[in-house]
């Protein structure tokens, strides 16, 4: 049976898929993280409650949601970001999967016609064992 020619690229291609399925683990993780961060936040936000039973208290609360805003516009950012990136690694890992895939069919195919040459093969070798047994009883009867 014949190897395989493409089975070096085959493995490659197999390495480059196993990569970008880290990568999209990776940015998924990252995304899952900045989502839970973000909503963490927005829960503790939720709970605070606020006396404004003076000057410097309002003047704080009015500082701690400036500040609270900045963060939760930072976390927005940081959630956009990582959305993109997983969408992107997403992308690469679908084209890394749709090159291993066209290689493996290529592979079942080449294994197939093996498989049909080598019962094609064997199939010749019973046939002329057959003809043989034929022509030495042939011999053997006089007429």
């Amino acid at each position: 049976m014949r190897q395989f020619s493409l089975a070096g690229l085959l493995r490659v291609r197999d390495l480059e898929e196993q990569r970008a399925a880290v990568d999209l683990a990776t940015a998924n993780h990252a995304l899952n993280r900045i989502r839970s961060h973000r909503l963490k936040t927005l829960a503790l936000l939720a709970e605070t409650t606020v006396d404004v039973s003076g000057a410097a208290n309002l003047a704080a609360a009015a500082a701690a949601r400036a500040s609270a805003q900045t963060m939760l516009t930072e976390l927005a950012m940081m959630h956009n970001r990582a959305d993109q990136e997983t969408q992107d690694a997403t992308k690469a890992h679908n084209a890394a999967r749709a090159k291993s895939l066209a290689l493996e069919k290529l592979q079942v195919r080449h294994a197939e016609a093996e498989h049909a040459s080598d019962l094609r093969a064997e199939q010749s070798a019973l046939d002329e064992i057959a003809i043989g047994g034929w022509r030495r009883g042939e011999k053997g009867v006089t007429r």
